[in-house]
């Protein structure tokens, strides 16, 4: 049925006369959810005025089928009394008038049904292109994702490897050193065990010189007291050919 209906309930449809906004694709998740929602409201009212229209229709069909009924029974009536010819005449005249504008209302709305429907058709179009961009970003974020984990996996195995090496390398040098410093030790013993000698030695070496210094001295007080006389003597006159006669 059209706006212009008296006899029929005017669809909410009809009382907008404005022109249909320019749609532009959504950008962003929430202007993504915020179409949908308006979608599925959309497709809501769209399918109470469907329906509203549909039971329009089959009462027009009804209507129409009454009418021609009613039409052509009054025709025989206009045939069968011709003295009723012209309020039949002006009835079927209305009758046809009404058929005329049940026609381009139903045509009407059709025409109105196929434009939404291409609309709704345009948009489902561009949802379902945003919807495979949207999971191929998400399949290549995965694939991203997942070799990023897989270099960290490897990452993560060679600092491992380089760790146990290190240790490994570690644990050698830490009995190197153990054995450098057990031998060093040894060293030290044998080192602090010949200072120990030599200075035992050097005690002996300078008790053994302090009894020479003391011999030497006890030879030199000796010598003293016996040569000392005999220079004397030898200093006299005659003293050292009596010395000679006595020693021959």
């Amino acid at each position: 049925m059209s706006c212009t209906s008296s006899a029929k309930v005017a669809s909410p449809r009809c009382q907008s006369t404005g022109r249909r906004p320019s749609w532009s694709p959504p950008r962003s998740g929430l202007e993504k959810d915020q179409l949908i929602e308006k979608l599925v409201y959309d497709n809501d009212v769209l399918m109470q005025e469907v329906a509203h229209l549909d039971e329009q229709l089959r009462q027009s069909h009804m209507d129409n089928e009454t009418l021609e009924r009613s039409t052509e029974q009054l025709r025989l009536d206009q045939r069968a009394s011709e003295q009723a010819s012209s309020i039949a005449e002006r009835l079927v005249a209305s009758m046809e008038q009404e058929l005329k504008l049940i026609r381009s209302e139903r045509e009407e709305t059709a025409r109105q049904h196929a434009s939404d429907k291409e609309f709704l058709t345009g948009i489902f179009r561009e949802l379902e292109a945003q919807l495979s961009l949207t999971r191929s970003e998400r399949e290549e974020l995965n694939t991203r994702v997942e070799r990023e984990r897989r270099a960290a996996q490897k990452r993560i195995r060679e600092l491992e490897e380089l760790s146990h090496a290190e240790r490994v390398s570690k644990e050698q040098m830490r009995l190197q050193c153990d054995a450098e410093k057990q031998a060093l030790h040894k060293q030290f013993e044998q080192r602090i065990a010949g200072l120990r000698l030599e200075k035992e030695q050097a005690k002996l070496d300078k008790a053994t010189l302090k009894r020479l210094e003391k011999e030497l001295g006890e030879l030199k007080a000796l010598s003293t007291s016996v040569l000392g006389p005999l220079a004397r003597w030898q200093q006299q006159p005659g003293g050292e050919g009596a010395y000679e006669r006595r020693s021959m």
